[in-house]
This record gives structure tokens, sequence and C-alpha cells, in this order.
């Protein structure tokens, strides 16, 4: 396991509870395993959403967030992608170069799902949390929507 995964499952499992909210029902479990995969060289964890596992490719630096999803023409609806900040605050997100439609659930640093966001492809409009978050979760359009 190389130096990056280490340092971020020391950071991660630590910070994150084992259920995280959505509406006031469980919709994530703890970690199936913490660091999957030598598949792609972008460091991923598998989740458990909903009874549904989901591969998450994770975005810990600001070069990571700023790209995020951009420039993929297709996603397939059990991946999605993981934002990680150093500090709880507002955030926002745009969907400037991404060629498809998303959702975005923005998760305080309690666990809890602080709101769901569905996000266009290819538009400029900023789509923020309402308060203080530290993690956010991009997901194929009508995921989350469909976990409620």
């Amino acid at each position: 396991m190389n130096k990056y995964l280490k340092s971020y499952q020391s950071v991660w499992v630590k910070k994150i509870k084992n259920t995280i909210l959505l509406s006031g029902v469980s919709v994530l479990t703890a970690f199936t395993h913490a660091a999957v995969a030598e598949v792609t060289d972008k460091p991923m964890i598998t989740m458990t959403i909903a009874g549904q596992s989901v591969y998450l490719e994770l975005a810990m630096t600001k070069q990571q967030r700023r790209r995020g999803l951009m420039y993929r023409s297709e996603l397939p609806k059990d991946h999605g992608m993981l934002f990680v900040w150093e500090k709880s605050a507002k955030q926002c997100m745009l969907m400037k170069n991404t060629r498809i439609d998303l959702d975005v659930a923005f998760i305080r640093e309690d666990g809890l799902i602080d709101s769901v966001h569905t996000m266009q492809s290819n538009t400029l409009n900023s789509h923020c949390s309402d308060g203080p978050i530290r993690y956010a979760i991009e997901m194929s359009s009508g995921f989350f929507s469909g976990q409620r």
C-alpha cells in the first residue's frame, strides 16, 4: 500500500462516522474496506449506501477537488467521487466541463447529510452546502433521490 493510502486510512477511518444519515434514514455504513484499488491509479474506497456497494474515487487535494469528475463522458451507476476537505466550511460545486448530470450529497463533519443537490452537466450554476461541511459525495443524477 502506498504512503498516500496509508495516510488517507489513518485520517479518514478516525474521522468518519460508521453511519451517515440522509433525511433521518441510515444510508451509509462503514467501509467494506478502506482502500480498493490497483484497478486505477486513482485512490478509491468502497462504501455501502442503502445496501448498495459503491466505488468512490478520492478527491483530497485542492487540485483533485477542482478537477472532480470533469471531462468524463460516462459514470457507472455504482461509481462516484468522495471529496474531503481539511476543515469544515461552506462548500460549492460547479459543473463546468462536466459532461454528465450528477447528484451531490454535502456531509457535515458529524456524518449527517447537510443537503443534496441535482446538478446539470456543463452549467456554471453554483451548488452550495447549506452550512459547513467536511465531505461531499458525487454520484450519477438520481442516485440520492432513489435512496430517500
